[in-house]
């Protein structure tokens, strides 16, 4: 599995140096991976909203908005999104996802540790983390709840947990009794 994680790229009409830099992150890709890579992006905007022209990366992209940063993405959604860059991936040996974000810390940190928790490359998601921040010379700035969500695919991906379905349930009611009274003066 090959995944290269970069901030993302830049290319702005007005400005020369992030037309350069875009166009230099280009160069770099098809040097290296030639042919190979595909580029993901993580970003809530639309693809007409996107910093840079599809073609400069000869069309090989994705928008796969992983999840609004104030709340965590539902289940089949990350699911979803493992799905899809694995089955880029297992297409060629060679294949190389290329993975960007705006903020380029949290989503990208949620998105790379779901995926080496969904391929088994850890067992636990301190393990996940740890590997991430070494690689990416950052403190990632998970939440709580993003690290259960990433140890529930740990889980699901090792069988300890059975994958769960998909259906929607609504919660119809809550009944709260009140707390007896113990020791009252």
């Amino acid at each position: 599995m090959k995944m290269v994680v970069i901030s993302t790229p830049r290319e702005n009409s007005s400005n020369a140096s992030s037309r350069r830099t875009a166009e230099l992150i280009r160069n770099s890709l098809d040097t290296k991976y030639s042919q190979s890579y595909m580029l993901y992006s993580l970003e809530q905007f639309s693809i007409d909203q996107l910093s840079y022209q599809q073609d400069l990366f000869h069309n090989r992209f994705h928008n796969l908005p992983l999840f609004d940063e104030k709340q965590s993405p539902r289940l089949i959604v990350l699911l979803w999104f493992c799905q899809k860059i694995t089955s880029y991936l297992l297409e060629s040996p060679s294949n190389v996802a290329v993975l960007h974000c705006h903020d380029s810390r949290n989503q990208l940190a949620f998105g790379v540790c779901s995926l080496l928790a969904y391929h088994q490359i850890f067992p636990r998601v301190d393990q996940i983390i740890q590997y991430y921040e070494f690689h990416r010379c950052a403190h990632s700035s998970l939440t709580m709840s993003q690290k259960r969500y990433i140890q529930y695919l740990c889980d699901i991906s090792s069988g300890i947990i059975e994958r769960p379905h998909f259906n929607e349930l609504i919660l119809k009611s809550i009944t709260l009794s009140p707390v007896p009274c113990v020791n009252r003066e």
